[in-house]
């Protein structure tokens, strides 16, 4: 995780990538990666934090909210999905 934030702050993207939702399921919940996306917080499961992301859009949920085995992909077109990882800004 790259910064430490509490339980309450609010999460607005998850990754929803298949490769990254399915290794996340290993990570205890929690201890992805954390990140900064368009302003606003972003969470992966899988806890890599060098590789392409698909982010996607979520309705604001705190962070001590987010389960791993609940993670997927929401739509299967459109939202805010991007496997650009250069797009996340590090804190």
């Amino acid at each position: 995780m790259e910064s430490m934030i509490g339980p309450s702050a609010t999460i607005q993207y998850l990754c929803v990538g298949d490769d990254h939702v399915r290794q996340g399921l290993k990570v205890p919940d929690g201890q992805g990666h954390l990140t900064i996306r368009n302003g606003l917080w972003a969470y992966c499961s899988a806890g890599h934090k060098d590789e392409a992301h698909e982010w996607e859009a979520i309705p604001a949920r705190s962070f001590s909210q987010i389960r791993h085995s609940s993670i997927m992909r929401r739509s299967s077109h459109g939202g805010d999905r991007t496997g650009d990882a250069q797009d996340e800004e590090r804190e």
